[in-house]
């Protein structure tokens, strides 16, 4: 039987380590599925001042920053690696930004009230996610996100085929592709509103399957909007 132990890896190593491979010049770059997302809100009528965001995954916010002030919004974020946690925090404190907090955590394990976000995205962050947990981060994200108007963004790896990976920096930490955002189509409440596929090489579809990532935007329906009601 597989025994899968990545969660302790990723908050005591990998997560840091992570973070310090991918920093160029004190900061990273815009995520393309961020800038997708962000395409996405510009003409969604839905969108309104001070609605509260959560970025699973967050890094040290710097997606989460970028939509936060262009759209004055409320952010928060959960991230692994406490290394990124507290980079994040400092800079956030210099630029004197009280709109966004960012704390340490994993997915399957989200500290907010039930119902208490408008927003929530999955950043590129479920493919660690040991198979034990992943379903009970699906079910922490449906309960932190507003029912009846609730957006929830994902973008992540996107093959048709499940596959588990080596994942070539930390053999501890298995990476899972799969179209993630089918765990939650799967519950009548949630609608595909909008998917754009994108790979490291740009926008479209990447002709090597491995490659393919895609942002899909989700709605969460009311209960009394999903189904129909007879007696």
């Amino acid at each position: 039987m597989l025994r899968e132990n990545a969660k302790e890896e990723v908050l005591k190593n990998e997560g840091n380590a992570y973070f310090q491979r991918n920093m160029r010049d004190g900061k990273i770059e815009i995520a393309k599925g961020c800038m997708l997302f962000d395409e996405f809100l510009q003409n969604y009528q839905g969108l309104q001042k001070n609605m509260r965001i959560l970025e699973v995954g967050c890094c040290y916010g710097y997606n989460l920053t970028y939509l936060c002030e262009k759209y004055d919004l409320e952010g928060y974020g959960i991230e692994p690696s406490k290394e990124a946690v507290d980079y994040g925090n400092d800079v956030i404190k210099k630029d004197k930004n009280k709109r966004v907090i960012l704390s340490q955590g994993t997915a399957d394990e989200l500290k907010f009230p039930s119902e208490y976000f408008d927003i929530v995205m999955m950043a590129f962050c479920m493919f660690w996610v040991d198979r034990k947990y992943v379903m009970r981060a699906v079910a922490e994200a449906d309960r932190v996100l507003k029912t009846g108007g609730g957006v929830l963004a994902i973008w992540d790896f996107d093959t048709r085929i499940p596959y588990r990976r080596t994942n070539i920096h930390n053999e501890n930490v298995p990476t899972y592709k799969y179209q993630l955002a089918e765990l939650f189509l799967g519950n009548p409440q949630y609608d595909l509103i909008e998917k754009n596929s994108f790979s490291h090489m740009g926008r479209g579809l990447h002709q090597d399957i491995q490659e393919r990532c895609a942002l899909n935007v989700l709605y969460k329906d009311a209960v009394e909007d999903a189904y129909i009601f007879s007696d």
